[in-house]
C-alpha cells in the first residue's frame, strides 16, 4: 500500500523477532524505507541484513532482543541513518522487481539451454 513508506518513516527501528521465517516482506518494507533492523537468525530474515545494516539475535531470546534494541537505540542518529541508508539501497539493488525478473530470467534460460542440468 501507498502509506507503508509514511508508517515507517515513523519510527527509528524495526524489530522482527519471528521464531520461523522464510523471506520476510516487513523487513524488506522496512529496509526499503531506510530502517535499521533488529531480525532473529530465523531461517530467512537474517540472510536479507548484516551488521551493517542491522543486528541480528538467536531466535527465542528476548534478552538479546532487549540487548540489541538497547544497543541500537543507544547508537548516534548518524550511525542509525548510515545502517538504514545501506539498508535502503540494498533492497534497491538486489529486490528490485526488475532485477528479481532478470535473475528469473536468467535462471530460466539456463535450464532450457542446459536441460541436462535438471539431471541429478
Amino acid at each position: 500500500p501507498a502509506d507503508v513508506p509514511r508508517h515507517y518513516s515513523r519510527h527509528t527501528i524495526f524489530i522482527l523477532s519471528s521464531q520461523d521465517e522464510g523471506q520476510p516482506n516487513a523487513s524488506l518494507e522496512a529496509m526499503a524505507s531506510a530502517m535499521p533492523v533488529i531480525v532473529t537468525a530465523s531461517g530467512g530474515a537474517e540472510y536479507l541484513a548484516d551488521e551493517t545494516m542491522g543486528l541480528i539475535c538467536p531466535p527465542n531470546d528476548p534478552g538479546a532482543i532487549y540487548s540489541a534494541m538497547t544497543r541500537m537505540l543507544e547508537m548516534p542518529a548518524g550511525q542509525l541513518v548510515r545502517m538504514g541508508d545501506l539498508a535502503r539501497r540494498k533492497v534497491q539493488s538486489k529486490y528490485d522487481l526488475n532485477y528479481v525478473a532478470q535473475q528469473y530470467l536468467d535462471l530460466f534460460v539456463k535450464l532450457v539451454c542446459k536441460p541436462d542440468r535438471l539431471a541429478g
